[in-house]
């Protein structure tokens, strides 16, 4: 909803940072999306065994899964 009104207002990127941080949320980073699974979730999906498992990356790019 934040990310839609601020590009229908057609805001700069420091104006839509403060009506994202006005709004109680986080800014989006504009930076690169990351691709690897940390080491700490690694294990907690080894962890889950036979239980079918995807992850996915912000840009709802397939990252991980496992056979199940």
């Amino acid at each position: 909803m934040v990310a839609s009104l601020a590009h229908a207002l057609q805001l700069t990127t420091t104006e839509r940072d403060h009506l994202y941080r006005i709004a109680g949320l986080l800014p989006p980073n504009d930076g690169p999306i990351p691709d690897r699974v940390p080491p700490c979730v690694q294990r907690v999906l080894n962890r889950l065994g036979e239980v079918a498992v995807a992850v996915f990356a912000a840009d709802w790019q397939m990252i991980w899964w496992n056979p199940g």
